[in-house]
């Protein structure tokens, strides 16, 4: 004869047992500062807070984080005679690395006003300004500015900056899948005052 047995109370205690707790992940976040030659500067201060938190975190001396959770953060850099740097830092993975670039704490006055740096031009061929802008990308400067330009009804743009470096120029395209970089262009902002270039553009890339 086969027997049966139940354990109600066996039975229960899993029912109601809580679920196991997922690990938190956490990283390691290095941070590494240059000027805009690329040349290290060793002495500065850093300071890692999650977005979105009222107080920030305190500054320290070394520029090694660990035990990070995943998340989006505000790094701040300063350092002595240097302007000071902050950027949004995603932590994503187990090691970040970061190269923070940060420019003088003086601001170059040019003839007795600060110094304005000005990209203007116009797109071959012309492209529509619905749905096509350009942005530039500051690769070495403080804070990685991001600049975004319309296009009018010629294909003409213009962007004005009091930061020089090198830059990155995108052309921009807003299509029904999302946005799409169709154009990239090296800039140098070397000298004070206006720069005029041409963005010319594969026909096909353009349309």
């Amino acid at each position: 004869m086969l027997w049966k047995i139940f354990f109600p109370c066996s039975l229960a205690a899993i029912l109601i047992a809580p679920p196991l707790r997922a690990e938190t992940a956490f990283a390691r976040v290095e941070v590494v500062t240059e000027d805009r030659l690329g040349e290290p500067v060793l002495e500065f201060k850093c300071s890692l807070t999650s977005v979105g938190r009222l107080r920030q975190n305190p500054y320290q001396d070394t520029c090694l984080f660990t035990e990070v959770k995943y998340g989006k953060y505000l790094l701040r850099v300063v350092t002595p005679g240097w302007a000071s740097h902050v950027q949004v830092v995603a932590v994503s993975q187990s090691d970040v690395f970061v190269r923070a670039g940060i420019a003088v704490a003086n601001v170059v006055h040019y003839n007795g006003r600060p110094a304005s740096y000005s990209v203007t031009g116009r797109t071959r061929p012309v492209l529509d300004p619905a749905s096509h802008w350009l942005r530039l990308v500051d690769l070495h400067g403080n804070d990685g500015l991001i600049f975004d330009a319309r296009l009018n009804a010629d294909g003409e743009f213009r962007f004005t900056t009091d930061s020089p470096g090198q830059c990155l120029l995108l052309v921009m395209q807003k299509t029904h899948a999302g946005i799409e970089v169709i154009h990239t262009q090296a800039v140098e902002l070397s000298e004070p005052g206006e720069m005029k270039i041409s963005v010319v553009m594969d026909s096909a890339a353009a349309k």
